[in-house]
């Protein structure tokens, strides 16, 4: 048989990867170019980007809400989550940031470089390198993702989208978060939004979203007594 028709037919009849994403990424994902920890991709470095990088692919989760401090990694749940969709679980995917001009900075500076990290996604670039613009990307397995502004209306509407990933909601304009999560609802279950944003205003989209979920918080367990608690200031105890 040809050679290419062989490879063609195993790519066809090789079952999909249903290791968590985390797990997955361990394999895949050679190093993230733009982190300070260098090798390959090792969900041990961050442990906190396991649960959601487990509940971006549960079925019964439909929304996922990440709130938290800066430079905590939550882009880079994203970023490696959209890695194993493009790999795996292919869709039409909006990546939404503050405006044009950051989501052109994200597809530019990460974005492209954490994909050439990656062999199971840089397979599927087209020959066609025209097809693999800033803004929209398509891969050959049929998957197109959009990489726009929040803040442009225009973004969030006609689409119909089966992944959603929302950087930094807390600037984004009020009520551009239900647009732009309303894209999801012609995928019925299979339909997932993420967003991801640090602390914002008390009452803006982006809490009043949080506030939604069963806000979990990421703990530790007392030394002495077991019992698992979240970090908080008022807990630190200094050494005389």
């Amino acid at each position: 048989m040809n050679p290419r028709l062989q490879q063609i037919w195993r790519e066809a009849w090789r079952p999909p990867d249903r290791r968590p994403p985390w797990a997955w990424a361990e394999d895949n994902i050679r190093g993230i170019p733009y982190s300070p920890i260098p090798g390959r991709f090792r969900a041990d470095n961050s442990p906190w980007l396991k649960e959601p990088l487990e509940a971006l692919v549960d079925p019964t989760v439909r929304v996922i809400t990440l709130l938290a401090s800066v430079q905590s990694s939550k882009t880079t749940v994203a970023e490696v989550g959209l890695c194993y969709i493009i790999a795996n679980l292919p869709g039409p995917t909006l990546w939404l940031d503050q405006t044009d001009e950051d989501a052109r900075d994200q597809a530019e500076s990460r974005m492209g470089l954490l994909f050439g990290e990656c062999q199971a996604v840089t397979s599927l670039f087209p020959p066609n390198r025209h097809l693999n613009k800033t803004a929209i990307k398509q891969f050959t397995n049929g998957m197109t993702l959009w990489v726009l502004g929040a803040h442009n209306k225009t973004n969030l509407q006609r689409r119909s989208i089966r992944w959603l990933i929302g950087d930094e909601c807390w600037r984004w304009p009020t009520g551009h978060m239900a647009e732009a999560e309303a894209r999801v609802t012609a995928f019925g279950w299979l339909g997932k939004c993420l967003f991801m944003s640090q602390g914002g205003h008390q009452d803006d989209d982006m809490t009043k979203r949080h506030l939604m979920t069963d806000q979990r918080e990421w703990m530790f367990a007392c030394p002495e007594c077991g019992a698992r608690q979240p970090y908080q200031w008022e807990q630190i105890k200094w050494s005389a």
